[in-house]
């Protein structure tokens, strides 16, 4: 009787897969925890940040993406970082949509060392990690306008669905055993 409730809110729940990376989505990757191919790698010196014309001194990784781009980590010499996802399979309609939204479109990336073909590019900010090699890696991750990033890429996955149909289950099962309980005490 106990397990009704719970098997009705796992059928409702719905599996959450790995998919293939779209060309219509940007890559999913962060300068945290980098994945992929490092392609480059320069232990100090000074830099450039794409959108930015500043010069930057401190340390560059550059890591392949495959055919969904790059992704560039620098880590400054003050522990400041920027992220910068390097997308190069996006939708040529959206540019224009996309650029609104603050990416920076490129027409060539081998003026920034990457293959030369267009690029959408977005900077994002985080602070490096000086016991980590490099300086990759990180407590927090913000976006330029300061926005806390996590809650809603942890979101974006899936798991909240989860989460709340078990949160719900757990509650129809602690209400139902609670209605036995007074029922059978009263008799």
């Amino acid at each position: 009787m106990f397990s009704i409730p719970l098997s009705i809110a796992l059928f409702l729940s719905r599996p959450v897969y790995a998919q293939e990376q779209s060309s219509a989505v940007p890559p999913q990757a962060t300068c945290i925890t980098p994945q992929g191919e490092k392609i480059a790698s320069y232990q100090n010196g000074t830099h450039g940040i794409v959108g930015d014309s500043n010069n930057f001194v401190g340390r560059d990784d550059v890591y392949s993406l495959g055919e969904a781009g790059a992704l560039q980590c620098f880590c400054a010499t003050d522990g400041s970082g920027v992220e910068t996802i390097w997308w190069s399979s996006f939708p040529q309609d959206r540019v224009d949509e996309l650029t609104a939204s603050g990416w920076i479109f490129v027409p060539n990336g081998s003026l920034w060392g990457l293959a030369a073909k267009p690029y959408l590019a977005k900077n994002t900010r985080y602070l490096c990690s000086s016991d980590i090699t490099g300086g990759v890696g990180g407590s927090s991750t913000t976006n330029q306008s300061g926005q806390i990033l996590g809650a809603s890429t942890l979101a974006a996955t899936g798991g909240k669905g989860v989460l709340l149909t078990l949160m719900f289950g757990s509650f129809s099962l602690l209400m139902f055993g609670l209605l036995l309980k007074f029922r059978f005490t009263k008799n």
